[in-house]
């Protein structure tokens, strides 16, 4: 998202918040709340609700935070002005979060602000689910590689599929994971400010597919939760087959 600031050049809203330049004062007088306690999948809404808003010179705006956040060091992963009114309520979705997530009102210039309240913490109920589920063909028409982002575990990963969403009686484990940190990373706020976990890439290889075959699969595991179940139909064995791509209703 870029903010338009008429004749100056776009602005990409977050570089706007300096963390280092906000000042921790949480008062009792203002309450923070946000329901429900808890979301199941990733796209739930919460409603932050204000109480007892003190008129101020500068506005008030509210920021997501995953609760293990320093805000004096990190940006918010979404935030949003409220109005002046001495309550109210606004609605956020989570997406993709693999850790609780805490609600901080605020007041001030984003460039320098004052924490003045701090919501009570939104379990994410699904934190090892998997996300980002995606296919990729090989050379090899009856074998597709499967990938997917979850959290970092001990605990292995794999592909369950079969010809019935009801009947996942194959599987194949995962055979190559990876991530990346803020050193990885070329600079600027993606290295800094911005830089969060991005989980674990998870790939696994399904092979001996039979041509035009409709199959059904997840990934994950049984400790850690799994994916939806998805479909797709798998490619012709053909010479032709490389340059295609796997029908996937996913």
């Amino acid at each position: 998202w870029q903010v338009d600031q008429g004749e100056e050049a776009l602005v990409e809203p977050f570089s706007l918040i300096r963390p280092s330049a906000i000042t921790l004062h949480p008062t009792h007088s203002q309450q923070l709340d946000a329901s429900p306690p808890v979301v199941w999948y990733s796209g739930d809404m919460v409603t932050v609700s204000w109480k007892d808003l003190l008129p101020r010179l500068h506005p008030y705006w509210i920021g997501v935070y995953l609760v293990s956040d320093d805000v004096t060091k990190t940006v918010p992963m979404r935030y949003k002005f409220v109005t002046s009114e001495r309550s109210g309520s606004a609605v956020f979705k989570v997406l993709n979060a693999r850790e609780d997530v805490v609600f901080y009102l605020f007041n001030g210039p984003l460039e320098k602000s004052v924490l003045v309240a701090k919501s009570n913490i939104v379990s994410v109920a699904t934190q090892g689910k998997p996300t980002g589920v995606r296919l990729a063909l090989t050379k090899d028409p009856s074998t597709l590689h499967v990938t997917w982002t979850s959290v970092a575990s001990d605990i292995p990963q794999r592909v369950q599929f079969g010809t019935t969403a009801s009947s996942l009686d194959r599987e194949a484990l995962t055979y190559m994971q990876s991530t990346y940190s803020r050193d990885d990373l070329c600079g600027g706020a993606a290295s800094s400010v911005g830089y969060r976990d991005p989980g674990v890439f998870y790939t696994a290889r399904i092979d001996t597919l039979d041509p035009l075959q409709r199959y059904y699969y997840r990934v994950g595991s049984e400790e850690g939760g799994w994916s939806d179940v998805n479909d797709f139909i798998s490619p012709p064995h053909s010479s032709s087959s490389s340059s295609s791509s796997p029908s996937s209703s996913s």
